[in-house]
């Protein structure tokens, strides 16, 4: 393995492969760039990238159930790669009963994704 820059927290490869190396912590990172970088490298998983786009389409909020169900994959899935999200400011969450509801910080990376999605 390389050795890595000291401001980054390296979190083991799960057993089931169905998520990559983690890389983020982006308290200490003092550029623009770097800190526009790691939000970009948060953004840039298949289902992080659904869940963008999904969110962009909620004008209301959505929960992790709705998000469950339009994508077809686990609850846990959903709730991993929204904390992820959520950690990198991209997302927020507003309590609503007993649920929370997910929506986009700021719409302009929803924008640029779709722009890169478009075939």
């Amino acid at each position: 393995m390389k050795d890595r820059p000291a401001r980054h927290i390296i979190y083991p490869e799960p057993a089931d492969k169905t998520t990559a190396y983690l890389t983020f912590m982006t308290s200490d990172l003092s550029s623009p760039v770097d800190r526009q970088a790691a939000i970009l490298k948060a953004a840039a998983h298949p289902v992080r990238l659904q869940l963008i786009m999904l969110l962009r389409k909620a004008s209301q909020g959505i929960s992790v159930r709705q998000l469950q169900q339009q994508l077809a994959i686990d609850h846990n899935t959903v709730s991993h790669h929204l904390s992820l999200l959520r950690d990198k400011g991209i997302v927020t969450a507003t309590p609503k009963g007993n649920e929370r509801l997910y929506s986009l910080r700021n719409t302009r990376l929803a924008e640029a994704v779709s722009v890169l999605l478009v075939q």
